[in-house]
Order: structure tokens, then sequence, then C-alpha cells
């Protein structure tokens, strides 16, 4: 069963989401470290906000899976592997090496082939 039409484009939601939450987690120890506690009002508020962020992305997910396959579904996941480097780099200014860029080719390689 291939996915419904609007499937792919719920999937990549989702996976923007749960990007988005490993993003504002990451904000979020940053400010630990900046803060020096975890019972800080800015902390606090993006762990809330990244954990509503993984919420309502697994809300949606779930609606998801009511019309699509797991096993067609998943593979969109691992597209998180590609995203959430990327947003890191453009973000966060770290690094992604030349063994990261060729794994991130072969994972949308994977889940384009996965999806036919």
């Amino acid at each position: 069963m291939k996915l419904y039409s609007s499937g792919p484009i719920v999937a990549i939601v989702c996976v923007m989401m749960i990007s988005a939450g490993q993003l504002l987690f990451r904000q979020t120890s940053l400010a630990i470290e900046r803060r020096g506690a975890w019972l800080d009002s800015e902390v606090l508020l993006l762990l809330g906000t990244a954990l509503l962020t993984y919420g309502l992305a697994t809300l949606l997910w779930i609606h998801l899976l009511r019309t699509t396959p797991l096993s067609v579904a998943y593979p969109f996941m691992g597209l998180s592997f590609v995203f959430v480097p990327l947003l890191g780099m453009l973000v966060f200014q770290e690094s992604i090496s030349l063994n990261q860029a060729l794994g991130a080719g072969l994972i949308l390689a994977g889940v384009s082939l996965s999806n036919l």
C-alpha cells in the first residue's frame, strides 16, 4: 500500500517537528549552561516548548499511521538524521564532516528508494 496523497507531506511535517524539538533540546542545554540551573524561566520555557513540539509531532504521527502502514511511513523518520545536523550547522554553527554529509546522502537515497 502506498502513502495516501497527503501521507508524505504529513510524514515530512512530523520529521520537521521532531527536528525542531531536537534543536529546542540543544537550546535548552545551552540555556542550562548559561543560567547554571534547571529551575530557570528561560530553561523551563525552552524545555516545555521542546516537549510540546514532540508531543504534537507524536499526535500527528499517530494520525498518519491511521491511513499509512508503518513500514511505508517509518523510513521518512530517517530524514531527521539529515535535517538535525543541517539545522545544527545553520543555527548553532556546528560543523558537519564529510562522512556525515555522505551518510546524509545515503539516507536521502534510502528514503527515496524505500518509497518508490
